[in-house]
């Protein structure tokens, strides 16, 4: 079904708001996505433009003893991300 615009425009403007809170590394071993809860993310967004790019973020566990939660963006690095900010997935 299509995308409400009013919940599209403020999930866009939440994604370009965003800043990582910390990198943790950029090159991830399976183990390390498992740990991060990034193996199966919990969440996952693909934002693709009418030039045919395309992002793809993901975000994983909540950071234990943080207000944070693991994410990486196009299966590269991992980083964290404010808690609030990962609310509106």
């Amino acid at each position: 079904s299509p995308a409400d615009p009013a919940k599209s425009a403020d999930f866009a403007r939440t994604l370009a708001d965003l800043r990582a809170a910390e990198y943790l590394t950029d090159a991830p071993t399976a183990d390390e996505l498992k740990s991060f809860g990034l193996d199966v993310p919990k969440h996952a967004a693909t934002l693709t433009f009418t030039d045919g790019r395309s992002y793809t973020l993901e975000v994983g566990a909540a950071r234990p003893g943080k207000g944070e939660a693991f994410a990486r963006l196009d299966k590269g690095a991992v980083f964290t991300l404010p808690t609030a900010a990962t609310e509106a997935f």
